[in-house]
């Protein structure tokens, strides 16, 4: 793929095929290493493919929160480049409507659904303090506000909350580097606002961290009321002094697209918010993973034995087992540390092999947290390496109870059951959560398997086609879909 490159004109060094100088001197980022670049100048932006398995997505997690008395508010932070068009760079080409703006058009319709789209209001607010910082890629302190009250006008009147008005809010300036400026030769410096609130409460009350960026902290604020649960990006950090006066509790999980569904089980917020960057809408993502929130962010990165399961999360990323496999072990040994970090250690242990040992070190934290699905789908797996399928069987049916609608949890406990030749329960147990769930490949392409061994080829052929839809590049749907019209029943 050829990328577009700095005009020497720019003058700018460093990584001129990432940042670029706008007409006004704004930076710009190109995206260079990422695939939406390619993307940015097409309309429509969304394939069909990608515009299905969003739908399904987006169904789903309204559904589900449906179920639950909640509604799902997806708040999109918009790229610069969309709110300062005039002052992009003449080679930058960009779709005539935002990604924000088609995605909106695409998805306001689905039930239970509200898509914030803050793109005119920021618009509308230039003229004064900037609303995105001139180096870097993120709105600034001022820019996040008015996101802010954009969607502050989207949520129902019922919700329990204080809002930040105007007038509670204070601006001073700083020189920051940003996260483009100081990747250019000579560094860009930019005077930038910091907010801060009148009669501001705000405490951090929880700071857990998993691999990578990922984290989950919560604040509390006697100024607030109610609790929001919000999913964010990077966007979030000038977003967060406003929403956490708003608030008496605000949990903050990310950086993720996941909706994280046993977390909002056992957390029972007021109020769901999914904070995304334009640029992750062409992303794809999946709610149906192995571990939920309690395994992801489960580490205290300020004690020795937290810093020791964070290692071990980066060794094992990198393929170093062994490595993985000594952190894992001295952060587990720890008298203070969470059946999480038993959790991890076991997980390290089925991967390196060590089945008879992971199968013991998971069920010691199942004697303490009967709660955890991820922990019964974990015993599951080490029991079905093992050869042990029943034990295999009854632990993923306990995963299935406590997360029924996790598509990953209950696609292994279906491959068990038919592993066991209990066919019928296995398309019980599938189909039960599949009239709820449309995003999960698993699900659909082990519910078509199980149709198909049951002769039922309609709805074998429905279930591969959307399993098909949602993950087109796998070889194993290809094979079922050819297997199903082989059929001559």
């Amino acid at each position: 793929m050829n990328q577009p490159t700095v005009p020497h004109a720019s003058n700018l060094q460093g990584r001129p095929p990432i940042v670029v100088r706008g007409m006004s001197n704004r930076l710009f980022c190109e995206y260079a290493d990422s695939p939406a670049i390619s993307n940015m100048a097409r309309d429509p932006l969304f394939s069909t493919t990608a515009a299905v398995r969003w739908k399904r997505q987006l169904e789903t997690r309204a559904r589900l929160l449906k179920l639950r008395g909640l509604r799902l508010h997806i708040l999109i932070a918009p790229e610069a480049r969309y709110i300062f068009r005039e002052e992009i760079p003449t080679h930058m080409a960009l779709s005539d409507r935002s990604p924000a703006r088609q995605f909106s058009e695409l998805y306001s319709g689905i039930d239970n659904l509200t898509i914030i789209n803050p793109e005119d209001s920021l618009i509308g607010a230039r003229g004064g303090i900037d609303v995105y910082r001139t180096n870097d890629t993120h709105w600034s302190a001022y820019g996040a506000f008015v996101a802010y009250r954009t969607l502050i006008e989207h949520l129902p009147p019922d919700i329990p909350m204080n809002p930040v008005t105007a007038a509670d809010v204070g601006y001073r300036f700083r020189p920051t580097y940003g996260d483009m400026g100081a990747l250019v030769e000579p560094e860009v410096t930019a005077d930038m606002p910091v907010a801060s609130i009148r009669g501001g409460a705000t405490r951090l009350v929880l700071n857990y961290a998993g691999d990578g960026r990922n984290a989950w902290k919560r604040f509390e604020s006697s100024r607030g009321r109610g609790h929001a649960f919000v999913l964010r990006d990077s966007f979030a950090t000038e977003l967060g002094i406003f929403m956490n006066e708003s608030f008496a509790r605000v949990d903050w999980l990310g950086a993720t697209s996941r909706l994280h569904l046993e977390a909002i089980d056992e957390e029972k917020p007021d109020l769901v918010i999914w904070e995304l960057a334009e640029r992750r809408l062409l992303v794809e993502v999946s709610d149906h993973a192995s571990s939920t929130a309690y395994e992801v962010y489960a580490f205290d990165n300020s004690t020795p034995y937290g810093m020791a399961a964070l290692e071990a999360c980066e060794d094992k990323a990198e393929g170093n087992l062994s490595m993985a496999l000594t952190n894992a072990r001295n952060a587990a040994k720890h008298p203070d540390a969470s059946t999480a970090y038993q959790y991890l250690l076991a997980d390290i242990l089925r991967e390196s092999g060590m089945f008879e040992e992971a199968e013991a070190t998971i069920r010691r934290a199942i004697e303490l947290r009967r709660d955890r699905p991820a922990y019964w789908h974990l015993l599951s797996v080490v029991c079905r390496h093992s050869g042990k399928l029943n034990e295999a069987m009854n632990a993923s049916l306990h995963a299935v109870k406590l997360a029924p609608h996790n598509g990953q949890f209950v696609s292994d406990c279906g491959y068990n059951l038919l592993a066991l030749g209990r066919r019928n329960e296995a398309i019980d147990v599938m189909a039960t959560c599949r009239t709820l769930v449309s995003d999960s490949p698993h699900l659909s392409y082990w519910l078509s398997v199980a149709y198909l061994q049951a002769g039922d080829v309609g709805n074998a052929r429905k279930e591969a086609m959307n399993a098909y839809l949602l993950w087109p590049e796998h070889p194993d749907i290809y094979a079922l879909i050819w297997l199903i019209e082989s059929d001559t029943r």
